[in-house]
């Protein structure tokens, strides 16, 4: 009999299994139609809901920026000289006319406007028709009652402190006469240059709009929604907010049309899918019909590709696993070491400024260089998954290529010197001078390389030599230590391996820093290779195609402060910072400079102290509890903009410095950067450039 063919001799068990696989066939095509339909559903429901979130987010937004609005165009008029001499009881009717109620009704477009005295005590009224009696507004005044309240607190408060502070503020909704306004409220008070301390209720002016159709129309563009309206009640199949009062109640409900994108989509879609849903059902039956000798098939494999499953799926779990365990180790290690190593390189500055001889300054030059190394490694570490993805970004600037090769040996020279071993650079006169390209890289290559030549030399020398070929920069590695075997330096350069497994016990290490180097220097367009034999040392090189460059503008030494002229006073300096090392250094490294200096823990109290004193200048850690300091700056910003203030300069302090980060940092209202762990020159240098911005 051939394969696949069947007669009446096939046993009755076989036909029953043809049957179900026919049967099988069958279902398998109607649970594709009927999930592609459920799924087509599904997704038109999903777009309509999103798209009412979207709207009501958008509205809700609106209507909050109806009320700061509303509650600035009050201020406009109420923070002024002129109004807090001549609004009172008594002055003249025809200059507040002419000055508050024709400004609030025909120039903002308040419907009602009401002034109040010192006792809450109504003595002025206006509406778009001309002044009216006070008695007219009683129902604004009386829904206005919770909002008067609440501002007469906070301008108790305020008072009983004895400074002069800004005008107190309130906004809400509230029902005058059965209809919702919107309605802001502000106190009357002097200009900031002629405001001083009061004891007793200021004036309170406050404004209303109504929540109609001519309020809807000038909001129809801002919150693109369909027919917008006002209802008493919540409507059923409308999409609405609502009108919150002080209390919290609905005083109305907003309320548009329905969109329905997903459900428009599917019906426009539906002409175009049902001959896809035919050529479905027949290529389900044509399926069907070929299951038989399929599913015969897959029965011989079923049990080795569940085990082999298995094994996938566990192989998987433990990978993501071991992924994210590192990714954890990693952040916690960068946590972990970033603070103490932001405290060793700060307080090294400090020392240097304190007029140490030259002996001692040069090993505070060799700890700084060395922690400058560290962080630099620690950089690359937590850098090695953007190394896997091919997301790794090199700063390239001008840079002295005979600094940039001192500094990254200096310390291993040193650890050579203590083992006897001898330690050489030569440079070759036509590489000296200036290079454009990631000296932070290239340093980080060369103290991988010198560290592994010194921790395996134990007698001899070391050589590093740099030459000019082909106009790319040559850098030669030599060593006399303990050699490698030529077939075991492949594996030198995968991650996480050393030579031996005895190698770390010996003598240290991660086993990363032949894998990063060679990334690194294929990233900067150049090769890594190693020449080596067992007891006659090694030999690593590698070429990097740069460019010349100007050479690089001379950077004021840390412990000299900028030369700018000292102000007539000290510099009234906030530093918002969680971290009390950090504080320290801040203060340690700024008063010696003259600067008056005060630090608070965290975004809320830096904006507390802003509003309680004048300061010159702001340093805001980005990351702090309660509130960081981007929502900070935010604050601030909105403050000054508020209240007309001259904004005071804000420096973030922060080791996320990556473009689209200081991009952030800059549209939240701050000046600049200063990069983590702090370099007290450059700190300096960025306070005494921000004030003299600000100065003008």
């Amino acid at each position: 009999m051939a394969r696949g063919t069947f007669t009446s001799e096939t046993k009755p068990a076989t036909r029953r299994v043809v049957r179900s696989l026919l049967a099988l066939g069958a279902l398998v095509v109607a649970i594709i139609i009927v999930g592609g339909a459920a799924l087509l559903a599904f997704t038109a429901v999903s777009v309509d809901r999103l798209q009412a979130s979207e709207e009501r987010i958008v509205v809700q937004q609106t209507l909050a920026r109806s009320l700061d609005r509303l509650a600035s165009d009050v201020a406009s008029a109420a923070v002024w000289d002129q109004a807090y001499e001549h609004l009172k009881p008594g002055s003249n009717p025809a200059w507040i006319d002419s000055e508050v109620g024709s400004y609030y009704t025909r120039n903002r477009g308040n419907d009602q406007v009401l002034i109040l005295d010192a006792r809450d005590t109504p003595f002025y009224a206006w509406t778009r028709q001309g002044r009216r009696s006070a008695q007219e507004l009683s129902g604004l005044l009386t829904a206005a009652r919770p909002l008067i309240e609440r501002v007469r607190r906070d301008e108790a408060a305020l008072n009983a402190r004895g400074l002069a502070y800004p005008a107190s503020t309130a906004r809400g909704v509230v029902r005058v006469d059965g209809a919702p306004y919107l309605v802001a409220l502000s106190t009357v008070t002097a200009e900031r240059a002629n405001r001083r301390p009061v004891t007793e209720p200021a004036v309170l002016t406050i404004c209303s709009q109504r929540a109609d159709g001519r309020l809807l129309a000038s909001l129809a563009n801002e919150m693109r929604i369909h027919a917008p309206r006002i209802e008493t009640e919540r409507p059923a199949k409308l999409h609405s907010v609502p009108l919150a009062g002080p209390d919290g109640r609905p005083l109305g409900w907003l309320a548009w049309d329905v969109k329905r994108p997903g459900l428009d989509a599917v019906r426009e879609a539906a002409p175009l899918v049902a001959p896809a849903v035919v050529m479905l059902i027949l290529t389900g039956l044509a399926l069907s019909y070929r299951m038989r000798w399929a599913l015969r098939r897959l029965d011989a494999y079923e049990a080795g590709h569940k085990a082999a499953m298995a094994d996938l799926t566990e192989a998987r779990d433990r990978a993501e696993s071991a992924n994210a365990a590192k990714s954890q180790f990693l952040a916690n290690m960068s946590h972990e070491i970033r603070t103490p190593l932001n405290g060793v390189l700060g307080m090294a500055q400090v020392m240097e400024q304190s007029g140490l001889g030259s002996p001692h300054r040069e090993h505070l030059k060799v700890i700084r260089d060395s922690g400058e190394t560290l962080l630099a490694i620690l950089n690359d570490v937590l850098d090695l998954s953007k190394i896997e993805a091919g997301r790794l970004e090199l700063d390239e600037h001008p840079f002295d290529l005979a600094e940039t090769v001192a500094t990254a040996c200096r310390p291993f020279a040193l650890l050579a010197d203590q083992k006897d071993v001898t330690f050489d650079i030569e440079i070759a006169p036509e590489a000296l001078g200036a290079w454009h390209g990631d000296s932070v890289r290239l340093r980080q290559v060369l103290a991988n390389l010198a560290s592994n030549a010194v921790k395996f030399t134990h007698q001899g020398a070391i050589t590093l030599t740099v030459a000019l070929a082909d106009g790319a920069l040559s850098f030669r590695l030599t060593d006399t230590g303990i050699g490698i075997a030529p077939e075991r330096i492949a594996e030198l350069f995968e991650k996480f391996v050393q030579a031996e497994s005895s190698t770390t016990r010996r003598f240290g290490g991660t086993g990363l820093g032949l894998a990063i180097s060679r990334e690194l220097v294929e990233r900067m367009g150049g090769a890594l290779r190693m020449d080596s034999a067992p007891g006659q040392g090694s030999t690593l090189t590698f070429r990097l195609p740069l460019n010349r460059a100007q050479a690089p503008a001379a950077r004021l030494p840390s412990a000299v402060n900028p030369t700018p002229a000292r102000p007539s006073r000290p510099l009234r300096i906030l530093a918002a910072e969680d971290n009390t090392t950090n504080q320290v250094i801040l203060r340690a490294l700024l008063e010696p400079a003259g600067m008056d200096l005060r630090t608070v823990a965290n975004g809320r109290e830096a904006v507390e102290a802003f509003h309680a004193e004048d300061y010159d200048l702001i340093l805001m850690d980005v990351q702090m509890p309660v509130m960081n300091g981007v929502e900070a700056a935010r604050a601030i910003r909105r403050r000054e903009t508020q209240d007309s203030l001259t904004p005071t300069p804000i420096l973030a302090l922060s080791a996320n410095v990556m473009s689209h980060q200081v991009a952030e940092y800059a549209q939240a209202g701050m000046d600049g950067v200063v990069a983590k762990p702090v370099d007290a020159g450059k700190l300096i240098e960025a306070i005494a450039a921000a004030t003299a911005r600000a100065a003008g």
